[in-house]
């Protein structure tokens, strides 16, 4: 299981999450991410969307991760709901989801902020008493 809660930031938004394992912390930023994007619960599960992501740390495959499901929220309107399966190997995640669409059809109302990137600033995960922690920092 996973928490998170907003931390103070100038200007962008900062958040920290914590978990049990490093699979829940991936699935929490993810969650996270798009919960600031969008109203969630105004979305539909409407499909199954892959993403696999490389990385020499984990902090590469978080990044990595956060970055290329931006990228497909942009370019394709996926929004992420929730998770069918992750695995983490090595340096490789790959990761099933059930998604949402945002198209022509989607409420108007559906937006809540715009984030314009990932940061990796000051980005590190760290595991502590068995559970995981990450800092994030998103540019809005």
């Amino acid at each position: 299981m996973w928490n998170f809660q907003y931390i103070e930031h100038t200007a962008d938004l900062g958040i920290k999450i914590e978990a049990d394992n490093i699979e829940e912390l991936m699935i929490g930023a993810l969650y996270v991410m798009f919960e600031n994007l969008v109203e969630l619960s105004k979305l539909e599960e409407q499909k199954v969307n892959k993403i696999k992501v490389k990385g020499k740390t984990k902090e590469e495959l978080l990044f990595n991760l956060l970055k290329k499901a931006l990228e497909d929220f942009y370019i394709n309107g996926i929004v992420f709901k929730r998770v069918k399966k992750i695995k983490i190997k090595s340096e490789v995640l790959k990761l099933k989801f059930y998604a949402g669409i945002i198209d022509d059809n989607s409420p108007k109302d559906i937006f809540k902020h715009e984030i314009k990137n990932v940061t990796y600033h000051n980005l590190k995960i760290e595991k502590k008493d068995n559970r995981w922690t990450t800092f994030l920092i998103f540019d809005i």
